[in-house]
């Protein structure tokens, strides 16, 4: 991700420019972390935790609350989302 934040046209805003560079900044996270998140899948497949609790606030409440789902969906494990105070 670049840390230029001026609009790339008069019009785009900062979250339009910052939404259409998350496909590539995911991206290079997977290729620097791919070591470190094998290591924990194969952590995770071998002794697989009896549940999961989220901990999240704001947009990232969002993206927890799909984690939830699918945690839920294809792993079994019951998770936990702690609501707002």
């Amino acid at each position: 991700m670049s840390t230029d934040t001026r609009p790339e046209t008069p019009t785009e805003t900062l979250i339009a420019r910052e939404t259409r560079e998350a496909p590539g900044a995911v991206a290079k996270q997977f290729r620097a972390n791919e070591a470190a998140c094998r290591k924990l899948g194969e952590r995770l497949h071998a002794y697989p935790p009896n549940f999961v609790v989220t901990c999240a606030r704001s947009s990232s409440d969002h993206a927890a609350s799909f984690g939830k789902y699918l945690i839920e969906r294809y792993t079994g494990r019951m998770t936990a989302r702690p609501p707002h105070p």
